[in-house]
């Protein structure tokens, strides 16, 4: 008999700060877009959707954009952003952000990746 995996609320009900923690991570990788392997404790929670969070939770979100510079060797940064449109533009490519590194420029750089990153905190209840 195949065991039935745990919902959203049930995690939470557990009162458990490492899943609370996996929820908010893992709500955090929804957001974003982020759909690589888990691996680890992570890999528990890897089927929930974003309808369970969003039908029984509220939390706040904080956005950033990670800019990943390939030379040499692999630089990357994260950039805060004010709001979610903000790094959507950043990620897009539309806008580009004051950063206080050597200019990417210089470094010869080979490939540059930006990602929207959301951070997830304060989950709770509805």
């Amino acid at each position: 008999m195949k065991e039935q995996k745990k919902t959203a609320l049930q995690y939470f009900h557990s009162g458990e700060p490492q899943a609370i923690r996996c929820l908010e991570i893992r709500l955090q990788d929804l957001l974003s877009g982020y759909d690589e392997p888990y691996v680890g404790v992570m890999k528990e929670y890897r089927h929930l959707r974003f309808d369970s969070f969003r039908d029984h939770f509220e939390w706040e979100e904080t956005y950033s954009v990670r800019i990943t510079y390939t030379f040499s060797g692999l630089s990357w940064e994260s950039v805060e952003c004010e709001d979610r449109e903000e790094a959507l533009e950043i990620a897009a490519g539309v806008t580009d952000p004051y950063v206080e590194v050597e200019s990417p420029e210089e470094l010869d750089v080979s490939e540059e990746v930006r990602k929207f990153w959301v951070k997830v905190s304060n989950l709770r209840l509805k």
